[in-house]
Parts: C-alpha cells; sequence; structure tokens
C-alpha cells in the first residue's frame, strides 16, 4: 500500500504542475475497500457486517477469514463472472475485455519505453553502495 500511496503523491504532484487540473482521489486503503465490495462474492458481506458491527473496517477486515486480496488483486480469467454481468452498460464484456487488455499493453509499453529510468535507478544503488561500503583507514602522513 506504501508504493500506491507514493506512486499517486507523484502523480498528484505532476498534475498540479498543470494549469486548470484540480486531482481528486480517494486513499488506497479505501480503494481496496470499494474493490473487495464490488469484486467480492457473498462472504464479502461477512466484512461488511464486521464492519458495521464494530464500527472499523480494519478490525473487520483483519477478524475475517476471507482473503480481500483474492478478490481484489488476482488476475480474472476471460469468461470469469463479475457481479455485475447482469448490467447493461451497453459494452460487450469481450469489448471491455479487450480495452482492460490494451490498458494493460500500454502500461508495459510505458515502462519499457523509459530505459533512463532503469539506468538512473541503478546508479543511484550504485551511488549508496559505494556509499555505505566500509572506507579502508585514512593513511597517517608522517
Amino acid at each position: 500500500m506504501r508504493a500506491l500511496k507514493e506512486a499517486q503523491s507523484r502523480v498528484v504532484r505532476e498534475l498540479r504542475k498543470i494549469p486548470n487540473v484540480t486531482v481528486t482521489h480517494d486513499l488506497p486503503k479505501w480503494s481496496h475497500v470499494q474493490a473487495l465490495l464490488s469484486l467480492g462474492d457473498r462472504r464479502a458481506a461477512d466484512v461488511l457486517e464486521g464492519a458495521v458491527a464494530a464500527g472499523d473496517w480494519a478490525k473487520a477486515l483483519r477478524e475475517s477469514v476471507i482473503d480481500p486480496d483474492f478478490f481484489v488483486l488476482r488476475e480474472r480469467g476471460r469468461d470469469e463472472l463479475f457481479p455485475w454481468d447482469f448490467v447493461d452498460t451497453g459494452l460487450s464484456k469481450s469489448a471491455l475485455r479487450a480495452q482492460y487488455e490494451r490498458a494493460l499493453a500500454g502500461a508495459r509499453d510505458a515502462a519499457r519505453a523509459r530505459p533512463g529510468a532503469q539506468q538512473a535507478r541503478r546508479k543511484v544503488r550504485e551511488h549508496r553502495d559505494r556509499r555505505e561500503a566500509p572506507r579502508p583507514p585514512a593513511l597517517a602522513r608522517g
């Protein structure tokens, strides 16, 4: 979750430089809860009931027998049913899947298109490693 917060902060910081652009976002932990509630099955209702009873989402998630990441983070198969599949959105499931795959491909291409970023990270690591390496004692001058 920390990496997501840092990425979100970078995006917000960069977009603030653009005139007339306003960025609104949720905290990653709430996005995770929303994803669980939208992607989960009947078992996710137990988490919802626990949160209402305890008044605490974190406690409800900790005490739940389900693994929220199973619903939120796992890759979905082409033919997997979603809770909202019965809703007619005007787009076919195959069209939505194609759009999803194009977005994933674009993200991979963008990452590959930035070889300088990988090189810069390597240089930072090398510099850090040199700085942290033990140094020989200075020779006494006589």
